[in-house]
């Protein structure tokens, strides 16, 4: 495994997951407006943004890490990152989105569009993986 390679990687998703979530919100707010008023209120930054920083680098690691596991170097990095966004987009988005969907009273709308946000979010970013990672 290359650790340079992968700790590039690594930078690069953490930096993606956090722009792109805000820029895909903001998207998503400018859509369905009225799904603001599911999310939480009242909450204090210096108590959630911690935790959502941690927990979004444990990610980014553990989403290279499955990639670097079976990156093939025969192959073409942008294709693999593209194979392996497109899969792990649908696993996640599928897992979040339903989970989602059952438990908050989300319109069937809504829970489109965060699937097709999140295939999307991490489509980019295997791309970016793709193109950074190699052994």
């Amino acid at each position: 495994m290359n650790k340079k390679r992968f700790a590039l990687a690594s930078v690069a998703t953490f930096i993606l997951l956090i722009g792109l979530g805000v820029l895909f919100g903001y998207i998503e707010l400018s859509i369905f407006p009225d799904a603001n008023a599911l999310w939480r209120k009242n909450l204090d930054p210096r108590i959630i943004a911690p935790i959502g920083f941690l927990f979004t680098a444990v990610l980014s690691f553990l989403f290279v890490y499955i990639y670097a596991k079976g990156y093939e170097p025969a192959k073409s990095r942008l294709g693999q990152g593209l194979r392996y966004g497109v899969l792990m987009g649908l696993l996640i988005g599928t897992v979040a989105v339903v989970d989602t969907y059952l438990t908050f009273p989300i319109p069937g709308k809504v829970a489109v569009l965060e699937f097709a946000i999140c295939w999307v979010e991490f489509l980019i970013i295997g791309s970016a993986i793709g193109l950074i990672y190699k052994a």
